[in-house]
This record gives structure tokens, C-alpha cells and sequence, in this order.
């Protein structure tokens, strides 16, 4: 399988020349809005600090029943 192929396109030939419609004028840019920072995103740090404390505690949580449940056994 040494041979190679060759794929050929052939167009039809049209009476009329190809016609360009193309405007000269630039397109119009379209209106790209900037998002406004959500006043939500002013708590984020806080949200943070709370889950992270509420992590901690469970994890203390989880520990101190882990030491009940072995002094059950």
C-alpha cells in the first residue's frame, strides 16, 4: 500500500463571472458589557472563614465520638 491518492474537485463552470458582495463598511462591534462585581463576591472571604470554622468543629466533632465509641468497645 505504497500508493498514494488523489482527490480532485472539480467546480461547474458558471456563464456569469463570480460575484463579490462584499461591504466595504466595517462591521458594526458588538456592545460587550462588563460584568459588575456582585455584592456577593464581597462575602466570599467571609463564607470561606465560616465554612472553614464549621470544618474544624465538625472534624473535632468526628474525633471526640471516634474516642467515645472505642471506650464503648
Amino acid at each position: 500500500m505504497d500508493s498514494k491518492l488523489r482527490c480532485v474537485f472539480e467546480l461547474p463552470m458558471d456563464t456569469q463571472p463570480p460575484q463579490n458582495n462584499i461591504d466595504a463598511s466595517p462591521a458594526p462591534q458588538p456592545q460587550v458589557e462588563v460584568p459588575k462585581p456582585s455584592p456577593k463576591a464581597n462575602n466570599i472571604e467571609a463564607e470561606l472563614k465560616k465554612a472553614g470554622e464549621e470544618i474544624k468543629r465538625l472534624r473535632e466533632e468526628i474525633s471526640s465520638l471516634r474516642q467515645d465509641n472505642l471506650q464503648l468497645k
